[in-house]
C-alpha cells in the first residue's frame, strides 16, 4: 500500500508495511507473529509482545542470545526487518526501556526518548499555534491528555508489578 507520511513538514513516500493507526494492524500483527509466539511458548521463554515490540527476559546471557537468534530466524523467514536500535542484551539490573517506559531497580519512569518526543511535539504545536488566541488552551489540553495517558499506563503496568533484579 503506497502512502505519504508527514513529519515536521517533510513528506516521505512509504511503500511497505501497514499504515500507522490502521485498525487491521493488531489483527495482521497477531497473524504474522503467531508462529513466533508458539515457538517461544514451546521453548518456555519468558517474553512479552505488544504488536511488534518484544521483550525477552532470560536468566543467562547465553539463553538470551539463543532467544534472539530464534527471533531473528523467524523475522528473516517472514522478511521482517528489525530496527537496528531495537536490540539490547544486558543485565536487567541496569534497567531497560520498553513501550515508552524505563524499568529499573529504582522503579518505573518515563523513558528519556518518550520525554524528548513529548517536548519536541509540544514545541512543534507551539510554533504552529503561537499566533492563535487559544494557543495556551491547545497546549494545555495536549499536556493534560499526555499526562492522563501516562498515568493510566503507569497504573496498568503497576498492577502487573515486575520486580527488577530480584
Amino acid at each position: 500500500m503506497n502512502r505519504s507520511v508527514e513529519r515536521g513538514g517533510l513528506f516521505k513516500e512509504i511503500s511497505l508495511g501497514i499504515s500507522r493507526g490502521c485498525p487491521l494492524s493488531p489483527l495482521i500483527g497477531a497473524f504474522f507473529l503467531n508462529k513466533l509466539d508458539e515457538g517461544f511458548e514451546r521453548e518456555g521463554l519468558f517474553y512479552v509482545r505488544y504488536m511488534d515490540d518484544i521483550l525477552i527476559l532470560m536468566k543467562t546471557r547465553w539463553k538470551c542470545r539463543g532467544a534472539v537468534k530464534q527471533l531473528n530466524s523467524e523475522f528473516n523467514r517472514m522478511k521482517i526487518v528489525k530496527h537496528p536500535d531495537k536490540k539490547f542484551i544486558e543485565k536487567i539490573e541496569k534497567g531497560f526501556d520498553f513501550l515508552g517506559y524505563h524499568f529499573s531497580t529504582k522503579g518505573l519512569t518515563i523513558a528519556e526518548i518518550t520525554w524528548n518526543k513529548f517536548v519536541a511535539r509540544l514545541h512543534l504545536l507551539y510554533e504552529q499555534k503561537k499566533v492563535s488566541s487559544d494557543c495556551d488552551v491547545i497546549l494545555g489540553e495536549y499536556m493534560r491528555r499526555w499526562q492522563e495517558g501516562q498515568v493510566q499506563d503507569y497504573n496498568s503496568i503497576n498492577k502487573r508489578r515486575i520486580n527488577i533484579g530480584q
